[in-house]
């Protein structure tokens, strides 16, 4: 179990601390409402298969084909552009659909 660092600048070098050659680790910053504040995660890369999600709603969205030198910007092979938010560990399009790790293709039964 990792600790969760007290600053960005802890999870900065954390996140330098973990990274491998295969998987890079951002730090992350969820705001001053949300614990823990601070915390890294992997960082999507080229060929990870990925999805869409809004409101229990999951559509494929391809393989990942660009990734921004900065982590910001991620683009898959059917044209979808994810923006990351900020310093989080979130990546949407259009401001609604996020970025989930896998092909699901599943629909929210309530509707």
């Amino acid at each position: 179990m990792q600790p969760n660092p007290k600053t960005f600048e802890e999870a900065v070098q954390m996140a330098n601390a973990f990274s491998t050659i295969t998987q890079m680790m951002l730090p992350v910053d969820h705001g001053e409402f949300r614990g823990p504040r601070y915390a890294i995660v992997a960082a999507p890369k080229v060929g990870d298969l990925v999805s869409r999600a809004t409101n229990g709603d999951y559509y494929p969205a391809g393989k990942i084909v660009k990734v921004s030198h900065n982590y910001r910007r991620v683009e898959t092979d059917d044209g979808t552009v994810f923006w990351r938010r900020r310093k989080t560990a979130s990546w949407l399009e259009n401001g609604c659909w996020s970025m989930v790790a896998s092909h699901i293709n599943e629909r929210n039964p309530s509707f």
